[in-house]
């Protein structure tokens, strides 16, 4: 999970390095995205890093709101996004 943050980025990239070095690949999931001009960015920041990008999560206020109250994910952006990126993945 890459987040919209300099640290995220930094981090993202010291595990591609590790993952280079044990000739493993890496691919990120954007995650709490604000825009899709954001989401563009961190995926050429990431892909001039050499990681590739499988799915994008949005900044959603339900999953904010679920982990606040301690109940499960309501149906929302962030959940739907989640499907595709577990659709990608198998």
């Amino acid at each position: 999970m890459v987040e919209p943050s300099f640290e995220s980025l930094e981090i993202a990239d010291r595990i591609q390095k590790i993952a280079v070095g044990m000739q493993k690949s890496v691919a990120a999931v954007l995650n709490k995205i604000p825009s899709s001009k954001i989401a563009g960015q961190l995926k050429e920041k990431l892909r001039e890093r050499g990681i590739h990008v499988i799915g994008t999560l949005p900044n959603d206020p339900l999953v904010f709101e679920a982990g606040f109250v301690g109940h499960g994910l309501k149906k929302g952006p962030a959940f739907n996004a989640a499907g595709e990126v577990l659709d990608a993945l198998l």
